[in-house]
C-alpha cells in the first residue's frame, strides 16, 4: 500500500512469500490552481482544503483525520456499514464512538450484504454505467493538490524453497523509478476577465466601440440627462411663477376699490368714465 500521509487504508497490495518481489514507484502530483475556485466542484471534481468547501456536501473523512480521498471512501464504507448492520468493523476503522462495533450475532447481517459493501461504485458513473446488483456510492472527490504513487510489483518464485512450511523468506526491493516526479496542473482555460476582453475586442472590431465609450455612454444616461431635466423642470417652474405674481398681483386705487394688473387698471378708467358721464 503507497498512500501519501495521512491517508487512514486503502487498497493494499499482496505480496507472496517465497518470492523475490521488486515494487518500482512512479509519483505524480496534480493540483488546481487558483482560478479553478470559480467553477462548482462538481464541474472540476476535486475539493480545495479551505472551511467554505470542507463543510460542503461532498466533504467526509475518518474522526481525527485530515480530507483525503482514500478517507473519504473509508469514511463512507462505515456509514453504509453502520446503515445496513448498525456497527462498524473496528479492526478496519479508527475507533469512533458514534458507532458500535460489530459481534459475533452481527456476522449474519455482514454477510447478507457483504456483495454490497464490497461494490464499490464511483461517484457520478451511475448515468453512463448499468449496474446488476447494489453497490457503494460514495460523494467523494480527489483534493485539489494530490500526491499519487503507482507502484509497478513484480515477484518471482525463489530457487531454494525451505521445506518447512512455518520457515518462510522474501525478498522485497522497494524504489522510485525516477529521482522526479511529473506535476500535473489544471487551470481555467477561459476565466470572467478573458469573456470581458473578448466582448471588448468584438465590440470594437465590429461596431468600433470600446470600455472608455461605453462609459461615456452610461454617464450621459445616467447623469448628464437626469440633470439636464432636473435643470430645465426647475426653470419652467421659475417661469410660470413669475408669470402667475404678473397676472394676478393685486392693485388698489385711492377710492378702495380693487384692480389686478394692467388689465385691472383698464378696467378701472372704463368704470370712471361711465360714472362721469353720469353725473352730467
Amino acid at each position: 500500500m503507497f498512500v501519501e500521509p495521512g491517508v487512514w487504508s486503502y487498497l493494499p497490495h499482496e505480496v507472496p512469500t517465497s518470492t523475490r518481489t521488486t515494487a518500482s514507484i512512479s509519483a505524480y502530483l496534480h493540483f488546481y490552481d487558483n482560478t479553478t475556485r470559480i467553477f462548482p466542484q462538481s464541474v472540476r471534481q476535486c475539493v480545495f482544503e479551505v472551511r467554505d468547501e470542507l463543510q460542503s456536501l461532498y466533504y467526509k473523512s475518518l474522526k481525527y483525520h485530515p480530507y483525503m480521498f482514500e478517507n473519504c471512501q473509508s469514511e463512507c464504507q462505515q456509514e453504509y456499514l453502520a446503515k445496513l448492520c448498525n456497527c462498524t468493523m473496528d479492526i478496519l476503522y479508527p475507533i469512533d464512538e458514534n458507532y458500535r462495533p460489530c459481534r459475533l450475532l452481527d456476522l449474519p447481517c455482514l454477510y447478507k450484504h457483504n456483495d454490497i459493501l464490497l461494490n464499490m461504485e464511483s461517484f457520478g458513473e451511475q448515468q453512463y454505467v448499468t449496474f446488476n446488483k447494489e453497490g457503494i456510492n460514495c460523494p467523494c472527490y480527489f483534493n485539489c493538490k494530490s500526491l499519487n504513487y503507482f507502484p509497478d510489483v513484480h515477484s518471482d518464485n525463489l530457487p531454494d524453497v525451505p521445506a518447512d512450511q512455518n520457515e518462510t523468506e522474501l525478498l522485497l526491493e522497494v524504489y522510485f523509478l525516477s529521482n522526479t516526479f511529473k506535476v500535473y496542473r489544471t487551470t481555467a482555460v477561459y476565466t470572467f476577465v478573458d469573456l470581458m476582453a473578448s466582448f471588448g475586442g468584438l465590440a470594437g472590431l465590429c461596431i468600433g466601440c470600446s470600455l472608455v465609450g461605453i462609459t461615456e455612454i452610461l454617464f450621459f444616461f445616467m447623469c448628464d440627462i437626469p440633470k439636464r431635466t432636473v435643470s430645465c423642470s426647475q426653470l419652467s417652474r421659475r417661469v410660470n411663477n413669475k408669470r402667475r405674481n404678473r397676472n394676478f398681483h393685486g392693485v388698489y386705487d385711492g377710492n378702495g376699490n380693487c384692480g389686478s394688473g394692467r388689465s385691472g387698471g383698464g378696467g378701472g378708467g372704463y368704470a370712471g368714465a361711465n360714472t362721469s358721464d353720469k353725473n352730467k
